[in-house]
Order: structure tokens, then C-alpha cells, then sequence
């Protein structure tokens, strides 16, 4: 392509909606790793907004990171959302966009998960969602990151952070991110001996809270949750990319419902 044609090409608008937060009041207790590709899908969308990437080359600068230090970027956009955040926990689920989190300054840990990986999307670090939580009948802590091929099951799930890679291009070298303690980049709750996050010791009994966009309904209707997220996102106004996003899905669960049903 000819550099006139470059310059001729229509350029593609980003959408920039107003900041938006979904009130799911019966996300409790489903374990479906397939939430996390709604959750992963929209917080990639948010982390093509140029005002996030504008917003971690500040931090950047902020903490003397220098260009390419892939490992400082990430510890220092980590360090931002826990010292700019505040963790607070919610009756029922409120999912938050990450400009919204930003607004109010406050948000569980998915809140505050999906900023981070938005921030970490906008400059092309790799990043992905993690889950933990406790198999009750011996109280051993599990973690499942999106993407893995096995998912665990009979594990009460109960937390979501991240995991951020070292490089943009080739193949990264994890590192774990829990943006909700003051922890250094690396820190996971699974490996640390630690008592500090009082939702992963709440194993006693299957009624433990599922966090964030990883949790759907407890009750036996299982399409309920896309129906949840479907007419919240509706009365919420949502965006067309997100609102296409919640459709396909909801129409993907009700064809393998069908199949099943064959």
C-alpha cells in the first residue's frame, strides 16, 4: 500500500463510551471458565482507549521507567492501581468499567483486575486473568489462569487477579498481579503463606462468593446469568462492542443447550 493510500485509508474511531457500572445481583457461586472470555474480551476492548495508554505512560514516567523495561512498566502500573485504588468489597456484584473505576477511585478485585489489564493492554503487555480458591474437603488453594486447558473442579473460587507478561513480543515470562494488597509484582496468594485475603478462607461450605465477571447464578437455570447480563447491560446503556459481545455469547450457550439436549 502506497503511502497516499495510507493517508486516504478512513481511520477507524475508537469507541469512547460514557463510564458504565452493571448491578448482577445473582452472580454467586457458578464456576465457568467461560466467563472469563466476556470479561477478558471486554477489558481488552477498554484497553484499546488512548486514554488509558496516555494514563500508564504517565505512570511510567511518574515512577522513572525507562523504555522497553517491560518488567518496570508492569510493576509500576501494578504499584498505581494499589496505591490509587481503594478495595472495597459490594453486597452483590457491581462490574465496573475500568473509566468508571478510575471516576470513583474504588472497586473489588475485579474492578480492579480489569483496570489493571486494561492499562496493561493499551501499551501491548501480555496479560490474562487468574482465579483462585480453596478445595473444601482439605482447605488446598487451586488457581486456574484463562486459557488453560484443564479447569479444576469442586474448588470454591473466590478471587480474581492477573498475570502479566515480560515482553511484548515472543514468548513472556509470567508474573503474578494482585492489585488489591500491597504486594510486590510476583506475589500470589496461592504460593504465599499468607492469611491476608479473608475470602480465601471462606472454604467451609459451596456458597462462597465466585469473583467478579467469573461468577454466574446459583440456581439450576444455568442461561439465567446471560439473561443477568444481557438486560443489565441493556438498561445500562451499554456500547454496541460490548452489547455484541454479551449477545454471541448468550446465543452460543443456547445452541450448545440445544445440542445437548439432541
Amino acid at each position: 500500500m502506497s503511502w497516499s493510500e495510507v493517508l486516504n485509508t478512513p481511520a477507524q474511531p475508537v469507541p469512547l463510551d460514557a463510564p458504565k457500572v452493571f448491578n448482577l445481583a445473582k452472580f454467586d457461586g457458578y464456576q465457568d471458565p467461560k466467563k472469563l472470555d466476556v470479561l477478558t474480551r471486554l477489558s481488552d476492548a477498554y484497553g484499546h482507549d488512548p486514554r488509558l495508554a496516555t494514563l500508564a505512560v504517565t505512570i511510567f514516567r511518574q515512577a522513572g521507567v525507562e523504555p522497553r523495561d517491560y518488567r518496570g512498566q508492569a510493576a509500576s502500573l501494578l504499584k498505581w492501581v494499589q496505591t490509587n485504588i481503594y478495595y472495597v468489597n459490594e453486597p452483590d456484584e457491581r462490574l465496573q468499567t475500568p473509566d468508571y473505576t478510575l471516576r470513583v477511585r474504588y472497586g473489588d478485585c475485579d474492578d480492579m483486575a480489569i483496570l489493571l489489564f486494561a492499562l496493561a493492554r493499551s501499551v501491548r503487555l501480555p496479560v490474562k486473568f487468574v482465579i483462585s480458591g480453596v478445595e473444601p474437603r482439605n482447605g488446598k488453594k487451586h488457581r486456574y489462569h484463562y486459557g488453560d486447558a484443564k479447569f479444576p473442579r469442586g474448588i470454591n473460587w473466590s478471587h480474581i487477579y492477573l498475570a502479566i507478561g515480560d515482553r511484548p513480543y515472543g514468548e513472556p515470562m509470567w508474573m503474578y498481579a494482585e492489585p488489591t494488597l500491597k504486594v510486590p509484582l510476583g506475589w500470589d496468594v496461592v504460593g504465599a503463606d499468607s492469611k491476608a485475603l479473608a475470602e480465601m478462607n471462606q472454604y467451609a461450605g459451596a456458597g462462597a462468593a465466585v469473583a467478579g465477571a467469573v461468577a454466574g447464578v446459583g440456581s439450576t437455570e444455568r442461561g439465567s446469568i446471560w439473561s443477568e447480563l444481557f438486560f443489565a447491560a441493556a438498561a445500562a446503556g451499554v456500547g454496541a462492542l460490548a452489547s455484541e459481545i454479551v449477545v454471541d455469547y448468550y446465543r452460543d450457550w443456547k445452541k450448545s443447550r440445544k445440542a445437548r439436549a439432541k
